[in-house]
């Protein structure tokens, strides 16, 4: 029996559709009556060459960390999808990048929209 060499580029680790209920916003009423929020995360960790957690990222732990930067009010959906990026960083020395999408369901605007999405993405510097 032959084997086969492979190589991995690398692994990206998603969570996708976190949904929280925040008071993110820039008006006082967005702060005060908050809405639904859907976080996306994607992260790009080095090659794993094992089957141990310790050698990537524990999604659990992710999840908790994105859990608390949702809890900490911003008016700006661009600095809370910088801190949840910049925190992933900080905690995971395994993380190579993050690419973060916060998105408000049904935005205060004048008519109908879904949702205000803003995409971010961190990486180490090297």
């Amino acid at each position: 029996m032959s084997s086969t060499k492979t190589v991995v580029s690398g692994t990206t680790i998603s969570l996708k559709g976190m949904s929280f209920f925040a008071y993110h916003g820039c008006t006082a009423q967005e702060r005060q009556l908050g809405c639904v929020y859907v976080v996306d995360v994607a992260i790009k960790v080095n090659e794993v060459y094992n089957d141990e957690l310790s050698d990537t990222v524990d999604y659990s732990k992710i999840y908790l960390l994105v859990k608390k930067k949702m809890n900490s009010t911003k008016h700006l959906l661009e600095t809370l999808a910088r801190e949840i990026g910049e925190a992933i960083l900080i905690q995971f020395n395994t993380v190579e990048k993050v690419t973060v999408e916060v998105a408000k369901k049904n935005p205060p605007v004048e008519g109908l929209c879904a949702q205000a999405q803003v995409t971010l993405c961190v990486e180490r510097k090297k």
